[in-house]
């Protein structure tokens, strides 16, 4: 009886190469199946527009580009009041050294 449990066991489990064989299919590759997988920046904006209503409408006024800025713009946003930053005169610069002439 263990002799037959072992022989089940062995046929039910395969090894990790025979696996990934059996289930990943060698294909070539094809340019249009990327097409589909990965949508373009512009698709991507024009889809989070339809989804909201007031974008969608203005879209269809003045565009798309313009209907997206104003709603989803880069826009710069507050920051938090627990963590204020200093005025910019008293912030650490970026360069360090911008006083000196050359």
């Amino acid at each position: 009886d263990s002799s037959e449990s072992n022989e089940i066991e062995d046929v039910l489990f395969l090894g990790r190469q025979d696996a990934n064989s059996f289930m990943r299919q060698p294909r070539p590759p094809n340019h249009w199946d990327s097409r589909d997988r990965f949508k373009s920046p512009r698709e991507r904006t024009r889809e989070k527009c339809e989804e909201y209503r007031p974008c969608e409408r203005l879209a269809r006024q003045v565009g798309l580009k313009r209907a997206y800025g104003k709603y989803f713009g880069n826009r710069r946003q507050r920051p938090s009041t627990s963590g204020r930053l200093r005025p910019r005169k008293y912030r650490a610069s970026r360069y360090r050294n911008h006083h000196y002439r050359y």
